[in-house]
């Protein structure tokens, strides 16, 4: 399995803004169509509020890119511009 990134994973712990930080942002798990600079071909795995944690993120693209032997299989967070990539694996065949 290879595992790159192009850069850091934001771990905040705050899901309400009442306590002055920001709500955490969706983050979803994709199937790419071809390589790691391609669009995604199918949304896998949606995070929301107190589902988001980087150790279960982490734990399920590579147990995703297992099931999806030689396919891109890549991390996200939705972000003020649209969904941004920070991660992805892929487990060669």
């Amino acid at each position: 399995m290879r595992a790159n990134g192009n850069g850091s994973v934001s771990h905040s712990t705050s899901t309400n803004s009442k306590n002055g930080k920001s709500p955490r942002v969706p983050r979803r798990l994709v199937l790419l169509e071809t390589d790691q600079q391609s669009g995604p071909r199918e949304v896998l795995v949606e995070y929301h509020g107190a589902e988001i944690s980087g150790k279960r993120l982490h734990g399920d693209i590579r147990r995703l890119a297992s099931e999806y032997v030689g396919s891109w299989v890549a991390a996200e967070w939705l972000g003020p511009r649209g969904w941004t990539r920070f991660a992805w694996c892929r487990r060669a065949a």
